[in-house]
This record gives structure tokens, sequence and C-alpha cells, in this order.
């Protein structure tokens, strides 16, 4: 609901980290402080996970080859190998794929509560029981 996955291209763990290979363009489209709102919502949700910490390492991916080769592609440590043969496994499940990007928008909802807690909805039903 967030938008936070729109401009991710890969996610994994490994390691007890949390890779996230968002789309290069990403980057450099919107202006530096959303990327950066953006990269610490995704720190800060991964920082608690059922009471479990993840390490977040964020890379990039660019569909674009310059010269024939992988342009500003980081596979942040999202597979145990070399940097060229990970960036071959992402360029291939995203030809397998065809993955695509969406704009990152803010919350749509307010960020303290977007529902009553259940305690609330309890006493107003109480208060006011519905006939079928």
């Amino acid at each position: 609901m967030a938008g936070l996955f729109s401009p991710i291209q890969f996610i994994g763990e490994r390691k007890g980290s949390l890779a996230v290979v968002y789309a290069a363009r990403f980057r450099f489209y919107p202006p530096e402080p959303v990327f950066l709102k953006w990269q610490k919502d995704i720190e800060r949700i991964a920082s608690e996970i059922n009471g479990d910490s993840w390490n977040v390492n964020f890379g990039r991916f660019d569909k674009s080859l310059f010269h024939g080769a992988p342009h500003q592609t980081e596979p942040a440590y999202i597979v145990q190998d070399s940097e060229d043969r990970a960036i071959a496994y992402l360029r291939h499940i995203d030809n397998l794929w065809n993955l695509g990007t969406w704009d990152y928008k803010p919350k749509r909802y307010p960020v303290e509560e977007p529902y009553p807690p259940f305690e609330e909805d309890m006493a107003e039903a109480l208060e006011h029981p519905r006939h079928s």
C-alpha cells in the first residue's frame, strides 16, 4: 500500500541479509530526498520483522546495455557468485519475466493508524449491535 515495492526488480535473502535490487533509473529519476526516504523506509521495516532484524544491501538493475555490457547494475549480493555471473542470472530472470517498474508514491494513508484498534471496534459493536 505504501508503494515501497514499486521500484524493486529483485528481492531476496542470503545469510541473514535482505538484498533489494531496484530499477537503476529510480536512483536518478526522483529527487534525491525521495530516494533516500524510500531507502530509509525499507531499512526501517527490515529492522523489525517479527522480532528479527535484517541488514539491507541495496543494488541496482538496468535492462539496457552499454557497448554490449550491463550498465548501472549492481547485484547487491543477491546470489553467492561473482558479480558477472550474478548479473547474468538477474538478466536471465528479467528476460523470462519481462519485469517492469512503477513510480514510487509515498503512503496513501495516515502513518499513525490506518484502522482503529480492535478493542474500539468491539466496544462500538457492543454499543450499536447490528440486526440482520
